[in-house]
């Protein structure tokens, strides 16, 4: 996908703004490291209180809005193999 607007009427229209930034570092992410077999599931939510389709609110967290992020870890190193946001 080129450009913005077709980014936009396809299936990422929600992630268009940051779709090439996204990309770039999930696939260099995946790329660059062999997961090992101990491997975790961390759910994260980075406070953030702006405008976004796919913002969470959370009242029972400190931080009450923010973009909930889910990653496959290395448990030893904490390394992001792979991570999606959170679209609900």
């Amino acid at each position: 996908i080129d450009t913005r607007d077709e980014r936009k009427a396809g299936e990422q229209k929600r992630l268009a703004p940051i779709y090439d930034v996204f990309h770039a570092i999930h696939s260099k992410c995946s790329q660059l490291y062999t997961p090992p077999a101990s491997t975790v599931v961390d759910e994260s939510l980075h406070s953030f209180r702006g405008r976004c389709p796919f913002r969470v609110d959370m009242p029972n967290k400190p931080d009450k809005y923010g973009i909930e992020t889910v990653a496959l870890c290395d448990a030893k190193t904490a390394y992001r193999i792979n991570f999606f946001f959170r679209l609900s």
